[in-house]
């Protein structure tokens, strides 16, 4: 069961939303209803109970259908649900919702950032809040904007030459020895003993310096000649 008090939820997008007004306000009533069973559930957004899939009999049990009220009205309300695509089900049958599990993603990725010091390299998450929309003592954490103190770490053993390395150095023009490039700014820092908050940031900014050595490097060329011309320690390092 999640240990979370309470969910998030807001009235204008809950009204704004096409997907959810297609469906009946009796399907509207029936989603707020499932929401709260699934907040509850071991797998947060998951419609499940004790683990598994509650038989239909328990279903309409927990949402406190009627024994007299015919299962073709229930039936019919979730059938508009998924229909409209309000609510997801999966291969085996298990319905979800889709903005609660991603919520609860992001909680995850936040809190596994935390106990790593939270590097934002190691998670950045958008989330959809108005800067001066405030939370209140009851609300999920998901869409908290809390403040927290960024530590400074040496750059991680496994730090690993990722696509996303290699496409900021090509939208800049560099498209041969990134990989070299990458190995000279790893061993410069561990030599060093830099900290950073985000070394995808300290790799932009040694990316741009990269540019602006080479050029002083041709600049020296073109006025010295190669054959009076000095490495210097930026040449060395690059």
């Amino acid at each position: 069961m999640s240990k979370l008090p309470a969910f998030q939820f807001y009235p204008a997008d809950w009204l704004n939303d096409i997907k959810l007004q297609s469906c009946s306000l009796a399907a509207q009533g029936l989603l707020i209803n499932m929401m709260c069973l699934m907040h509850q559930s071991e797998k947060y957004g998951y419609l499940l109970v004790n683990g598994a899939n509650p038989p239909l009999k328990v279903l309409l049990k927990l949402l406190r259908f009627a024994p007299d009220k015919p299962q073709k009205r229930f039936q019919k309300w979730l059938k508009e649900l998924t229909d409209y695509g309000v609510l997801q089900v999966t291969d085996g049958g298990v319905y979800y919702c889709k903005r609660m599990v991603k919520d609860q993603d992001i909680r995850d990725k936040r809190k596994a950032a935390g106990k790593l010091g939270g590097n934002p390299n190691l998670v950045k998450q958008e989330v959809n809040q108005s800067p001066n929309q405030k939370s209140t003592p009851s609300s999920s954490s998901s869409f908290s904007l809390k403040k927290t103190n960024k530590r400074k770490i040496l750059i991680p053993d496994n730090y690993k030459l990722t696509e996303k390395h290699i496409k900021y150095a090509n939208d800049k023009k560099i498209t041969d020895g990134v990989e070299d490039i990458f190995e000279g700014f790893c061993i410069h820092h561990r030599k060093v003993g830099n900290k950073y908050t985000s070394w995808y940031a300290a790799w932009q900014t040694w990316v741009r310096n990269k540019i602006k050595w080479d050029k002083e490097k041709q600049d020296n060329l073109n006025q010295e000649g190669p054959e009076n011309f000095q490495p210097s320690l930026k040449d060395q390092l690059s």
